[in-house]
């Protein structure tokens, strides 16, 4: 890709460019007069000339000019959206808040309109800007879920952020679309403390009912100690 051409700013307030611009004028009044009274000599103008110009680079150092110049990056940016495919994302606990008699969809339905890069890229948005930043981001779709056999059977967070992490380059940012039941392997702070040491954000959107459904657990059972045969 090819430079863009740059530009000159000053990041100083309008107070201090409109007294820098006020000392340049009386400057040069000044050094005027000095030539003029010295009946238009050369040496004398030549010295009120380096006096001016001295003034007006101190003026424009005190405006603090920077030479912005914008580089597009060589290689696009990559924004991952990382999707829990374990068997907890069929449970069916999403109500409609519009239609609450409307039978509840499962987690992985809530989802599915997330799966497509036209909701990551805002493609629907005008504008030049926004059209060049889309086309500078690539959207990629991971799914996870653990590496059990089979692998629907539990989440591992850990694994697919890390997966994620040691298999992409340039990345922008993560989403994590999942129930956040996370029952095997190691922590996923772990993989989010190596997100944020690097400087990438993640951004978790969770699915589901935030009360559980109705559930049985066995919390204890007593057996007799002794049988009788017959």
């Amino acid at each position: 890709m090819q430079e863009q051409q740059g530009s000159l700013e000053f990041l100083s307030s309008g107070s201090i460019m409109v007294l820098g611009l006020l000392v340049i004028a009386v400057t040069g009044v000044l050094c005027w007069l000095a030539w003029h009274r010295s009946g238009y000599r050369k040496q004398t103008g030549w010295l009120e000339l380096l006096r001016f110009v001295l003034v007006c680079l101190v003026v424009a150092t005190l405006n603090q000019p920077e030479w912005l110049k914008t580089q597009p990056p060589d290689r696009r940016s990559t924004l991952a959206v990382l999707w829990d495919q374990s068997k907890s994302m069929e449970t069916r606990d999403v109500l409609d808040s519009e239609n609450v008699s409307d039978e509840p969809k499962s987690r992985a339905e809530v989802i599915q309109p997330l799966m497509s890069e036209a909701v990551w890229k805002g493609e629907s948005t005008s504008g030049t800007e926004n059209t060049q930043d889309a086309d500078d981001l690539n959207v990629v779709f991971e799914p996870f879920s653990s590496a059990l056999d089979p692998p629907e059977e539990a989440t591992d967070l850990n694994a697919g952020m890390t997966h994620v992490l040691d298999n992409h380059t340039n990345l922008r940012g993560v989403v994590l679309l999942s129930d956040g039941d996370w029952n095997v392997g190691n922590s996923p702070v772990e993989a989010a403390t190596r997100f944020r040491m690097k400087g990438i954000p993640v951004f978790a959107v969770g699915v589901g009912s935030r009360v559980p459904l109705p559930d049985l657990e066995l919390v204890r059972m007593d057996a007799p100690t002794v049988g009788v045969v017959n």
